[in-house]
């Protein structure tokens, strides 16, 4: 870390931002122009207070490539849904309905209409765990094309260590965080 970044975070009275942090959040916003708080992992802060706390490191965020317009708060809370928070790029059209929908994808699969094409839509990668134990994560360009509109609860997938065919989807994992 650059001795500028260390004075810069330290700047900041409410929260500190790791290099970590610092070199994921400009990845997610230029790449798909929305953070959520389930996004960031250690925060220092409430996730009520999360949008606040990723403006107040703007600069930062440029510094680590960062290239996309001002930041702008949201919450879906005032939706009547489960609150979540975050920030979107302005740069970016992302209607409130988007970031809704990834937030709701993104809490489970068990019994949800979720196809492939909404995995690749939000750039997820789905795990596969097999009786075996072995899991796999394929990500969204590993779809293939005839099983793209296929509900995720009906794909079946075939495990490479014991050669178990019908292993169902277990999670979606965010791009980001493959293992």
């Amino acid at each position: 870390m650059r001795t500028h970044d260390i004075q810069m975070l330290r700047s900041h009275g409410e929260g500190f931002m790791n290099q970590n942090q610092a070199i994921i959040i400009p990845k997610l916003l230029n790449d798909r122009g929305v953070i959520i708080d389930e996004d960031i992992e250690d925060h220092p802060v409430s996730y009520t207070k999360i949008a606040s706390w990723i403006c107040d490191h703007e600069n930062l965020l440029r510094e680590h490539d960062y290239i996309g317009g001002p930041l702008r708060a949201w919450s879906s809370g005032f939706r009547g849904l489960g609150c979540a928070y975050g920030v979107t790029d302005s740069d970016e059209e992302i209607s409130n309905e988007w970031i809704d929908n990834y937030c709701v994808i993104t809490e489970a699969i068990e019994g949800s209409n979720v196809t492939a094409e909404d995995v690749i839509k939000y750039r997820l990668s789905i795990s596969f765990e097999c009786r075996c134990g072995y899991t796999s994560n394929v990500a969204p360009e590993g779809i293939p094309n005839e099983h793209k509109t296929k509900r995720l609860t009906s794909l079946k997938g075939r495990c490479t260590k014991c050669s178990s065919s019908s292993v169902p989807p277990a999670d979606l994992i965010k791009s980001w965080k493959r293992t």
